[in-house]
């Protein structure tokens, strides 16, 4: 016996999904914005307790130009690391806040749903045979509106009440909006997440500048060429590991996940 599907039933399925989908990607960017917090937390940190070593004297004794710069990169990498730290949180403050509006507003739905449920009187059964069943039954009006995206587009589901009568699935997919609006505004989370990244990698050049500067100021002569060689060093590396191509497939022995 093929079962039958409604328009109604599909646009349920389909705001279920949509529900699934943005569920996935706020944990996504819950993720993403508590790790950059962690980082950059543990960094500011470490570069707080770093000033004290290459801050000046105050004896009135002359700053050398290696030690402005060296306390010029450690500074500005604790304010740039400081303000992606901030930045973070609020961002994923903010999802916290919107899991807990829809939370609460599942609850608030399901509640109404319960106290709504009224009992049908007895009907006979008569009425529900033959031809008298098919013309009871409601049947979706292509015309009606549905919170149908425009991108990609619909999916047309055959109905086995009416051949002629298809049913539309809105094909359930995210799309960006405001942030006023009843969903998290994935661009302005994006931009947040850019703008993390950022000042991260920028303070990690700060502070790093901070380093080799300290080490040419402050200690021996072999100290400080060993230091300018590691960091090239990992430097190289780094380009290295981003930028060697891709091995072909079956040439490696990874095992890599191939979608279907």
């Amino acid at each position: 016996m093929e079962e039958t599907v409604t328009q109604e039933e599909q646009d349920k399925e389909d705001d279920k999904n949509r529900r699934e989908a943005m569920r996935d990607l706020v944990e996504s960017w819950m993720d993403r914005l508590q790790l950059i917090s962690v980082i950059t937390t543990f960094f500011a940190s470490t570069e707080a307790s770093m000033i004290t070593i290459t801050a000046p004297t105050s004896d009135g004794t002359p700053i050398s130009i290696l030690s402005q710069m060296a306390n010029i990169g450690i500074m500005g990498a604790l304010v740039v690391h400081s303000n992606a730290a901030i930045i973070s949180f609020l961002a994923a403050f903010y999802l916290i806040r919107y899991k807990l509006k829809v939370a609460k507003s599942e609850e608030a739905q399901a509640t109404g749903s319960k106290q709504k449920e009224v009992v049908e009187s007895p009907t006979a059964m008569s009425t529900f045979h033959g031809a008298d069943r098919a013309e009871r039954a409601p049947l979706p009006s292509i015309n009606s509106e549905h919170e149908t995206d425009p991108i990609p587009g619909m999916v047309r589901i055959s109905s086995p009440l009416s051949p002629n009568r298809p049913i539309y699935s809105t094909n359930p997919h995210l799309v960006q909006v405001g942030p006023f609006q009843g969903h998290p505004p994935t661009h302005l989370l994006g931009r947040c997440h850019a703008l993390c990244i950022f000042l991260t990698v920028l303070g990690f050049v700060l502070a790093l500048m901070g380093i080799l500067c300290f080490a040419w100021e402050r200690l021996p002569l072999s100290v400080s060429i060993s230091a300018s060689f590691f960091m090239a060093l990992c430097m190289f590396a780094g380009l290295y590991i981003w930028m060697e191509p891709e091995p072909e497939e079956g040439t490696s022995s990874h095992i890599y996940y191939k979608g279907r």
